[in-house]
């Protein structure tokens, strides 16, 4: 029987232990608070878009292949509408360094049916509120309740939950890992999933990892006469969702390095100022009071991802190799793998990543070309240090 243990109920580690399940391994998945996704993944709405560029790079490749497989995986999941509505969403070209981004985005011919160029008079008409700029129409994207989504992965049969359960020490005993609380042990596997957010820099093998927790506020107001004719997600340099049960949900601030999670009225305020810009029908909903809600993202320097097995860092400062030519034997922590720093994009990336590493750990083909796979691997920084980056490839992909 094959086990594995994930650590984090957020998006990432239920999507981890989702692709596992599916593939048939019992997953242990751990969480260290009463209910899952109660970090960022625990905010009452996600929007669901691509954060596309102008030309393709390893970030371009990787949203908008994750935007397709998490549109698809939530339609396989059968979440009700109360829970995941694919509204559509308009990107809105609010100044000109935006705009000039947009287009170069439509001219990639990338189909109708992904997005396509509006005037304002046709996005104001999708979106059902007067809107003054052309934007980018993604025509299947929307939003989704972060808690619901994590809860319909973790329905798998091949999956347990263990709740306020904290993993603190990480071992490895006669070729399988354990895990141990502040008590005893708690639970042994083949493999385990690191998927914890900042919380992997309190656990010895991953704590060297640069990853940075980024404060974010989002917020909900009650819906006014004018509001509640909008169909579409609109977005400007932050996001509002069409009203549901009577409320919109809009944000998000950002501040990084950060980590209080006390709710500021200046970061309402900060969200409620871009509903001006985005439509004159908003500008009396920017007057509403407004119930804030502050999160901790997980990021990395370059805002990829970090997936993949963790090489040993300790064992290979001690011992680095003399030459880095030819295949090096690399010392890894055999069957520990990560699956984090997703930032502001976790709803899209996590699941498709998710989805990567399942193929990785089970030696399928992977899903997605090389140059994706080293600009993702965990160990590329901790490499670029010692002066090892030739061997982030031969990581990445063994």
């Amino acid at each position: 029987m094959k086990t594995a243990i994930v650590i984090g109920a957020g998006i990432a580690g239920c999507a981890s232990a989702y692709a596992l399940a599916q593939r048939g391994w019992q997953v242990t998945l751990l969480e260290r608070h009463q209910r899952i996704a109660q970090e960022a993944s625990g905010n009452p709405r996600g929007v669901l878009y691509p954060r596309l560029a102008s030309h393709s790079t390893a970030q371009d490749k990787l949203s908008l292949s994750s935007y397709l497989y998490t549109l698809h995986l939530l339609k396989t999941l059968h979440l009700n509408e109360d829970d995941f509505q694919a509204c559509g969403l308009l990107q809105l070209a609010f100044n000109e360094r935006e705009s000039t981004r947009l287009l170069e985005i439509a001219k990639r011919d990338l189909g109708d049916d992904l997005l396509r160029w509006v005037e304002p008079d046709e996005a104001s008409e999708i979106a059902g509120i007067r809107l003054q700029h052309a934007a980018a129409y993604f025509t299947s994207a929307g939003w989704v309740n972060p808690h619901a989504f994590c809860r319909a992965l973790t329905q798998h049969p091949n999956i347990t939950l263990a709740l306020n359960q904290n993993a603190l020490t990480l071992i490895l005993k006669d070729g399988n890992w354990q895990v141990h609380t502040e008590q005893s042990l708690l639970v042994e596997a083949n493999i385990i999933v690191i998927a914890n957010a900042n919380d992997a820099l309190n656990l010895d093998q991953s704590a060297h990892l640069p990853i940075t927790p980024v404060r974010g506020q989002m917020c909900s107001v009650e819906a006014l006469s004018n509001s509640l004719a909008l169909k579409t997600v609109v977005c400007t340099d932050g996001y509002l969702t069409p009203a549901h049960q009577g409320l919109h949900c809009l944000g998000a601030t950002f501040s990084s390095k950060e980590s209080s999670l006390e709710v500021r009225e200046a970061d309402n305020q900060s969200n409620l100022a871009m509903l001006g810009r985005m439509s004159p029908d908003l500008i009396a909903l920017s007057h509403q009071n407004a119930i804030g809600r502050a999160a901790l993202r997980c990021a990395t320097p370059d805002y990829l991802p970090m997936l993949g097995e963790l090489l040993d860092i300790q064992a290979l400062k001690q011992n680095p190799p003399k030459h880095v030519t030819g295949k090096i034997a690399l010392p890894a922590h055999k069957g520990l793998y990560v699956n984090l720093g997703h930032g502001s994009k976790g709803l899209i990336t996590a699941p498709f990543c998710a989805e990567m590493l399942a193929s990785q750990i089970c030696q399928e083909p992977l899903p997605v070309d090389a140059e994706l796979a080293i600009a993702i691997n965990p160990n590329r920084y901790a490499l670029r240090e010692m002066g090892l980056k030739r061997l982030i490839t031969q990581c990445a992909l063994r």
